[in-house]
């Protein structure tokens, strides 16, 4: 029994010693959440596992232990000992990336088992939802995920030469292949050889070719994008996916380090309308609503990526990222627009109706990630306030000054510089400008002067002792009593001696040209002077190469050597500095003047230039000091001028002092006397179209004299009182059916415009009835109102119309557009009014309004291809209408009288829809454009007209040829038209000649 007693203790005391052996069996090792980032997975049945997970060990498995590896045992204790790699659970705490307490070492609980290779889902409460997606795919929990919280606060800014772009937008793919993959609604498009949309510049160093685009996006209005733009979600946000153009696929390249670059654009929601149909594309939806469904877009119905997200030039965030899904591949250049896109309620109804393996498919989104000391950039420049608007000065550059608008609107704005002088069309100064311009202080040197390579040009900032002691500019045509003092000169030149300036003189450029700075000195400093229409002046010398009498090594010349590489500042002091006078040492007693903006990204219309009416000579060596600076891209720094910009009716002013009288000008000369403008002397040129606006149409002379004259238009047309007549030659428009190459829909600010280009087919030719020559179709706009009952500019018998088309013609004897509309017998304008189809708003019936929503913005332009081109006959039918005709002028300032109006009485079709998409059409103050029209004038002595329709020219239209005919029923599908289109009519040689 003692031995018995004694082989018992002895089992208890094995088991305890057992049980001693074996701690941390029941324990757990620190559970952060989401696994160790960058660390290497290891495989545990088969599936994928990260080491971050609970550790579990069993030494006594029948097969043995297994080592750790030295790899595997780092991970472990960096796993364990790194706080910065732990994620809170809740998703929105990474909003603000506080640092995390270390987290509690807790009793084990039971495993969740791994999820299914490739499967994961966007609920949290899943085992494979967003902070589980490690267990789906280990790169999941990489240290550089996406998306992220955007914080402009914190963007670096940089400053791109080469702008963001993206070619081929406009291109038509063969297919769209739409899936619904559970996760979320993707357009795949199949394109043919050469038509793929190539992305470019910006943040990216090659090319690369666009693959698809699909949505992320909320249960309701507050949240849905996956990125976050200062603390704001999103109800929407679309990823359009590129992949590097030096691997052969998408697959091949998202393994490449620099293989991917997403695009990523949020949308907002359309406050003025609910039920509107604003993105087209978004109908194609209701084919897959079921989880893994596909459906085929055909050709006939297929869309480029600009009817998606219109152009590409916009502020914007770059930095490198991940893919926002399993595999989370980290090999992604994430670009992400700062300004929204439009959608409506009604299409994030269609998102929100798609269906998922688990329900409804919402909340398709990400968390944020952490940034894990990632940079994030921003274009270059800074916040610009202009006016009361404020715009990021982006991706400003000389290679496309064209798009410099896209990102700072104000560069398309009415009175934008450098111009064109023309010496004979310079007018003479208001006689409150007599005083003579004095730059007060040119002589004197400041205590030193900063020059900085800047990457666009020399910049010479001047520091003074005291504010005294600036050189100050006065008299002239600046306001009486209010000194402009001087805060900086720059210079712009050219590749050669052909070249360089930025203003010219009757079109000829020369060298170079230096500006001199100025600011109103009641403004306290540029920045403030910035943002007032009269806050600066630009004093502008243009240079030429002067002979050997011109000594090389001006001072200002000198310091150039050490500011070549872009970003470099010297300091001159002392015997270094310099005075104005040495810059530039001439009078003053010629110049020419006129109100104008700033020539650079903002754009800023807050300029009173002048311009010195002959060159200076500079030192052929000076220059090519000049020319030796390089760009922030080490590439030489030349040809950094911008284009001459329109006059768009302002003039230009030419001070000398042996003039006499002022001159008269004609009503319909066009011009600007700034001194009558609203706000101050040098205000913009401008017109509105509300009756009590100051600038409204009773007060259009003031703008243009000619809105002044007798012969103006519209007229209310009184059917009982024309004259009828038998006109010998019938009016008639040759070319109805011709297509043209491409059309650019333009939104003006005050009506949208489509302007036809013409390559092999015949431009459209209008002649007979009240035309004594041919004339040839420019272009055609609307007119419209707030309501359907008033919005034409004709009106019938004293009744409006919700809508006027005009299509406008220029008489051929005198070449272009631009030379007729000054000439008496210039213009032709063909106006149809419009009547509402009665519970139309849900379907429209006219092509052109197809490309509404995408000039919805002011300034904006679209280029609709040939194989979405629309002909006359598809805006207004075939001919064989009576008319109207009567001679006035056009609707908007000028208001030049030159016009030959033909008023149809065939009344057009439009529907509540279409008339929805114009109104929603955002003019140049930022609100949506429901009235256009002018109010109708006096008749005065004119007589109007009215003739019938001819009947030989709708029967010789019945009488075609079977081709003809074939070719007018299929008008609607443009993509088998051919060049027959061009001769159908027949008249191409009768009429080659006049064009």
């Amino acid at each position: 029994m003692q031995l018995l007693k004694w082989h018992g203790q002895l089992i208890l005391l094995n088991f305890l010693m057992f049980m001693s052996w074996r701690p941390c069996r029941g324990l757990n090792v620190p559970n952060y959440g989401t696994p160790y980032r960058g660390s290497n997975p290891t495989r545990r049945s088969g599936v994928y596992s990260s080491v971050r997970e609970p550790a579990y060990y069993d030494e006594y498995q029948p097969s043995g232990p297994k080592p750790l590896t030295e790899d595997q045992r780092r991970a472990k204790l960096t796993a364990v000992s790194n706080p910065d790699f732990y994620f809170p659970p809740d998703p929105e705490a990474d909003l603000a990336e506080a640092n995390e307490p270390e987290p509690e070492i807790q009793r084990s609980k039971p495993r969740v088992p791994p999820a299914a290779p490739g499967s994961f889902s966007y609920n949290e409460k899943d085992k494979n939802g967003p902070s589980h997606w490690y267990r789906v795919d280990a790169r999941c929990g990489g240290r550089y995920q996406s998306p992220i919280l955007l914080n402009t606060s914190s963007a670096q800014l940089v400053s791109r030469k080469r702008p963001l772009r993206l070619d081929g937008q406009t291109n038509l793919p063969q297919t769209i292949l739409l899936q619904n993959d559970g996760h979320s609604a993707k357009f795949t498009y199949n394109w043919r050889n050469g038509d793929r949309p190539v992305l470019r510049g910006g943040p990216l160093k090659t090319k690369y070719l666009f693959d698809q685009f699909h949505f992320h996006w909320g249960v309701n209005s507050t949240v849905g994008s996956e990125h976050v733009y200062d603390y704001q979600r999103y109800p929407m946000e679309i990823h359009l996916v590129f992949y590097n153009g030096l691997y052969e696929s998408f697959q091949e390249a998202r393994e490449q380090v620099d293989g991917i670059a997403v695009v990523g654009l949020f949308y907002e929601i359309y406050q003025h309308s609910v039920d509107e149909q604003l993105n087209t594309w978004t109908r194609f939806l209701r084919n897959v609503v079921e989880p893994n469904s596909e459906f085929t877009i055909p050709f006939i119905d297929t869309f480029p990526l600009y009817e998606v997200i219109g152009d590409v030039e916009w502020p914007y965030f770059s930095y490198e990222g991940s893919l926002t899904t399993p595999p989370c591949l980290e090999t992604v250049t994430w670009i992400v627009s700062t300004k929204p896109l439009l959608v409506t309620e009604k299409e994030m109804r269609q998102f929100r109706r798609l269906q998922s393996p688990t329900g409804l498919m919402v909340n398709n989104y990400r968390p944020v990630q952490k940034l894990n000391h990632r940079r994030i950039r921003k274009c270059t420049g800074t916040t610009t306030k202009t006016r009361n608007r404020a715009y990021l000065n982006c991706d400003f550059s000389y290679e496309d000054p064209d798009r410099w608008a896209d990102t700072d609107p104000d560069c398309a704005g009415m009175r934008q510089s450098p111009i064109d002088i023309v010496r004979s069309m310079a007018v003479l100064p208001p006689l409150d400008h007599a005083a003579p311009l004095l730059i007060e202080g040119s002589t004197r040197k400041p205590v030193s002067i900063n020059v900085t390579n800047n990457g666009h040009t020399a910049q010479y900032t001047f520091a003074w002792a005291s504010t005294i002691e600036r050189p100050t500019l006065v008299g002239g045509p600046l306001p009486v009593g209010a000194p402009y003092v001087l805060e900086q000169m720059h210079f712009h030149w050219g590749a050669d001696n052909g070249r360089g300036s930025e203003h010219t003189f009757d079109g000829k450029s020369y060298a170079a040209e230096v500006h001199f700075v100025f600011f109103k000195l009641e403004y306290g400093t540029f920045e403030q002077a910035v943002t007032h229409p009269d806050g600066l002046s630009v004093v502008g010398v243009l240079y030429e190469i002067g002979g050997d009498k011109v000594r090389p090594g001006a001072k200002w010349a000198r310091p150039l050597p050490k500011i070549r590489t872009a970003g470099t500042t010297v300091t001159l002091e002392g015997g270094e500095v310099f005075s104005l006078s040495s810059v530039v040492n001439a009078d003053w007693l010629r110049y020419y003047s006129y109100p104008g903006s700033l020539t650079t990204p903002p754009c800023s219309e807050s300029v009173i230039w002048i311009v010195r009416n002959a060159p200076s000579p500079i030192a052929q060596k000076d220059l090519d000091e000049l020319r030796n600076l390089r760009d922030s891209y080490d590439q030489p720094l030349v040809d950094n001028f911008r284009p001459v910009q329109p006059l768009n009716g302002h003039y230009t002013a030419e001070n000398d002092p042996a003039w006499g009288q002022k001159r008269t000008t004609h009503p319909n000369e066009i011009s600007y006397d700034a001194s009558e403008a609203k706000v101050g002397f040098f205000s913009a040129p401008s017109w509105t179209y509300p009756i009590r606006d100051p600038l409204g149409p009773p007060n259009w002379p003031i703008v243009a004299p000619a809105c002044g004259g007798q012969f103006q238009s519209p007229i209310n047309i009184v059917t009982s009182r024309a004259l009828v007549v038998n006109r010998k030659v019938p009016l008639e428009i040759l070319g109805l059916t011709s297509l043209p190459s491409s059309i650019i829909a333009e939104n003006e600010g005050y009506s949208v415009k489509f302007t036809p280009r013409w390559n092999l087919c015949a431009r459209p030719m209008m002649r007979g009835g009240p035309l004594k020559t041919a004339y040839f179709f420019e272009q055609m706009h609307f007119h419209w109102g707030p309501n359907n009952t008033q919005g034409s500019e004709h009106t019938i018998d004293g009744r409006r119309f919700p809508l006027e088309v005009h299509l406008v013609f220029y008489n051929g004897l005198y070449g272009s557009f631009d030379k007729a509309k000054g000439e008496v017998d210039g213009l032709a304008v063909v106006g149809f009014v419009y009547d509402v189809v009665a519970s139309s708003s849900s379907f429209s019936l006219n092509l052109w309004s197809n490309f509404l929503p995408q000039v919805r913005q002011p300034r904006s332009t679209l280029e609709i291809p040939f194989t979405r081109a629309f002909s006359l006959h598809n805006v207004i039918g075939s001919m064989g209408w009576s008319y109207y005709a009567y001679e006035g002028s056009l609707t908007t300032p000028p208001c030049l009288e030159t016009v030959n109006w033909i008023v149809s009485t065939r009344r057009l079709i439009v529907t509540e829809q279409e008339m929805n998409r114009l109104r929603s059409l955002i003019g140049t103050n930022g609100q949506p454009m429901v009235l256009n029209y002018r109010p109708v004038q006096p008749q005065n002595t004119r007589r109007v007209q009215t003739a019938a329709p001819d009947s030989r020219i709708e029967a010789s239209r019945l009488q075609a040829t079977p081709a003809q005919a074939t070719m007018y029923d299929q008008s609607y599908d443009r993509r088998v038209l051919s060049r027959r289109t061009c001769e159908m009519d027949g008249w191409v040689e009768q009429w080659g000649t006049i064009r």
